[in-house]
């Protein structure tokens, strides 16, 4: 773990900071589409400041959902999120028409696996975002989850022109002590967290155009 770890309460700090940082830009645009209303002397919703103003609260509302369930106090130990509810969650994170996500699930025990443990869909959630992240030019996101005898494996793949996981972000994932927590790896701190909460080690490998993050969470 890093030198200086974040306590509780510069842990919260960080995370709103991360939000509020990502949030930033879609309210910015929706007040870009008010200025374009007002500048026509026109206060009706057509044209280009219609078209802006409905992305931006598209993107800002998304991005608020992913985040009350990913980094929010709900959807703890004790409650489960379906799969189908994370991939719509990531995919509605995604740049349109530049990623192209896919879930594969498949179980080794006679139990189908149609939801996760809450800290374990959790950590799903935010692999995926470390994922996309790692495309800067697009390319293909994957989730892969397995029910094992011993417990949920979890990997998430992301391949594509340039793929890598930020210096930041992978000094907290390789534990290097020197790594500052900051606004911007917050949220791998929160997946190492949750790591740990499930006793679970995350590994991540690196290839050209290609990273990969996974773990298994034992029974």
């Amino acid at each position: 773990m890093p030198e200086h770890a974040p306590d509780e309460l510069e842990l919260a700090q960080l995370m709103c900071s991360r939000i509020c940082h990502d949030l930033v830009g879609p309210v910015g645009a929706v007040n870009t589409a008010v200025e374009l209303m007002a500048e026509d002397g026109d206060m009706t919703l057509d044209g280009d400041a219609a078209a802006v103003l409905e992305r931006s609260v598209r993107d800002a509302g998304v991005r608020l959902t992913f985040y009350r369930r990913a980094f929010g106090l709900g959807g703890g130990e004790a409650s489960t999120i379906g799969i189908n509810e994370i991939r719509e969650l990531v995919e509605a994170m995604m740049p349109a028409d530049k990623v192209v996500f896919a879930i594969d699930v498949h179980t080794d025990t006679s139990e189908a696996l149609s939801e996760l443990p809450g800290y374990v869909a959790k950590l799903a959630l935010i692999l995926s975002l470390i994922g996309l992240e790692a495309l800067p030019r697009g390319g293909d996101l994957g989730l892969h989850i397995a029910g094992l005898e011993d417990g949920i494996g979890l990997a998430v793949r992301a391949v594509g022109p340039g793929a890598a996981v930020r210096d930041p972000v992978r000094g907290v994932i390789e534990r290097d002590p020197s790594t500052e927590i900051t606004a911007r790896n917050v949220h791998a701190h929160l997946a190492m967290l949750l790591a740990e909460r499930l006793s679970a080690t995350l590994e991540l490998s690196s290839e050209t155009d290609a990273i990969a993050l996974a773990t298994l969470i034992e029974k």
